[in-house]
């Protein structure tokens, strides 16, 4: 049954629907509670990063020619880290515990890292391809290997 459940049930960025489709966790009316905003700031990071590591698994087949719908996704990882940056700029004026303002801390700067990869695939990997496409090259067996054995430890370390 798992064998056909991806035939039947295809993955939401594979039928073309935005990751930004998706809803949001990020409810302004728990802002009121800080527990609360920080449980559901991490749920909409865990979100991105989700994404986050759709993009980079997909990010191989952009050497074998980059769709538009892949580019489109880079933005929106931006858009998604841009609303959680700023809920939580929000909820960080109010009153924190410590602790909450810690953990408000911690869910910021790992947002800001998940940006920085899709940035890095965006403005590195992808420009790269191009380039690559565009003079027509083709990598050798031994290089496609090690290339692709590089992507698998990058996406075993994500």
């Amino acid at each position: 049954m798992l064998g056909l459940l991806p035939a039947l049930v295809p993955l939401r960025a594979e039928a073309g629907i935005s990751p930004l489709d998706n809803p949001s966790h990020l409810d302004h009316r728990a802002l009121e509670n800080p527990a609360m905003a920080l449980m559901l700031a991490t749920r909409d990071v865990l979100r991105m990063a989700d994404w986050v590591e759709l993009m980079l698994r997909r990010s191989i087949n952009m050497f074998d020619g980059p769709e538009k719908r892949q580019i489109l996704e880079l933005s929106q990882v931006d858009a998604m880290h841009s609303a959680i940056k700023q809920y939580l700029v929000q909820l960080s004026r109010g009153k924190l515990d410590e602790f909450e303002s810690q953990r408000c801390m911690e869910i910021t700067s790992f947002t800001v890292k998940l940006e920085h990869v899709g940035d890095i695939v965006e403005k590195n990997l992808l420009r790269v391809a191009r380039k690559h496409l565009r003079a027509g090259r083709q990598f050798s067996d031994p290089g496609w290997t090690e290339i692709t054995e590089l992507h698998a430890r990058v996406l075993a370390n994500l």
